[in-house]
């Protein structure tokens, strides 16, 4: 399996995160909340 780094990214301020990616909206996780309550429902 070869990988090819595409990106990096460093912080030069001690104890701070570095945002990577998109942080989903509040909706998306209420939504996929709901679906997993229904699926689990349903198996039940």
């Amino acid at each position: 399996m070869t990988r090819t780094v595409v990106d990096y990214g460093y912080e030069s301020t001690a104890a701070t995160s570095i945002l990577a990616g998109a942080v989903p909206a509040p909706g998306a996780i209420a939504l996929l909340g709901v679906a997993g309550l229904a699926a689990r429902r349903r198996r039940n």
